[in-house]
């Protein structure tokens, strides 16, 4: 799809634990899970209160994996990591989902940044919100 005008740009510092690097503790998975679902959440709520955001009906995500050096990283690795992250933009009413039908997917870029391990989102409006959501 096209973009319409507008774009959200948010990073959450950090990075989930990818699948291959699970604590074998699955009350400590959880919590961990849990915690990075919320921070997403916390920083989706602010940059939204802010900006004036609005979840568009539809959109498109650029995950940027900014890494702190060149080891070689898998990229499904990172993505996988990612579901509980874009589930907190979800709760906090930065996307409206994460489904097909409302949420397409750019191809991951992975940068390198000196001691910095962090996520980027970079979300473009496809379809902007319509406006008698809520309403009918």
């Amino acid at each position: 799809g096209r973009t319409v005008s507008g774009e959200l740009r948010l990073t959450i510092p950090g990075r989930p634990p990818t699948p291959n690097n699970r604590f074998g503790n699955v009350f400590a998975e959880w919590s961990a899970m849990k915690r990075w679902r919320q921070t997403a959440w916390a920083i989706g709520m602010d940059v939204k209160n802010r900006s004036g955001w609005v979840a568009p009906a539809r959109a498109r995500i650029t995950l940027v994996f900014q890494v702190p050096d060149h080891r070689p990283r898998d990229t499904d690795n990172l993505m996988a990591s990612c579901k509980v992250l874009t589930d907190g933009l979800v709760d906090a009413g930065v996307l409206i989902g994460d489904r097909s039908d409302v949420l397409e997917w750019g191809a991951p870029r992975v940068e390198i940044v000196r001691g910095i391990s962090a996520t980027e989102y970079l979300i473009e409006i496809v379809e902007p919100a319509h406006p008698t959501l809520g309403l009918l």
